[in-house]
């Protein structure tokens, strides 16, 4: 009996470790309240699919009737991943244009078992001063209960982190 109760324990223990970790994967929006403020942009959508090894990151950002889309397409088994962009939406205002091969150039990785998408990306960019290479690193950081996600984002201009979170869409049924 006392066997049995120990194989019991023994399969129940090795279960809730085998569990699996909720995934990125499903669309996500902003809440505005518990992040960096936005600049132009007034809302944030994510939307990430995951098969395997590859990795597709839509990013729509929005205000008013305008918005811009932005999608990376990202193999976790490449050290470059060459995602093209039309412009460099994030800074609209402030004189900052893409430049060079027009594209960002990703590293990505996991991290945490799954649950912490990494990504270091460099891109060239036209500034007043010339061309400057920017770098940004992004942790896309999944809750434990899969229904939160916190991005940490840290450019190379600038001094304090971004931090974003992002709540799953309630009309995306996956975790």
């Amino acid at each position: 009996m006392k066997k049995l109760l120990f194989i019991i324990l023994l399969c129940a223990a090795a279960s809730s470790a085998c569990a699996a970790v909720p995934s990125l994967a499903g669309k996500w929006k902003l809440d505005p309240a518990r992040s960096s403020p936005l600049s132009y942009w007034q809302t944030i959508r994510l939307d990430f699919s995951i098969d395997g090894d590859k990795v597709r990151l839509v990013r729509t950002l929005g205000t008013g009737d305008d918005s811009s889309k932005e999608t990376y397409d990202l193999d976790m088994t490449k050290a470059d991943n060459v995602c093209p962009l039309s412009w460099y939406a994030e800074n609209r205002y402030m004189g900052v244009y893409i430049g060079g091969d027009k594209a960002m150039h990703i590293r990505p990785s996991w991290l945490d078992e799954g649950r912490t998408l990494r990504l270091d990306a460099n891109m060239t960019v036209d500034v007043q001063q010339g061309s400057k290479t920017m770098n940004i690193l992004s942790d896309y950081k999944l809750s434990a209960n899969g229904a939160e996600l916190t991005v940490i984002e840290i450019r190379g201009a600038r001094t304090r982190p971004l931090v974003y979170v992002f709540t799953r869409d309630s009309a995306d049924a996956k975790q």
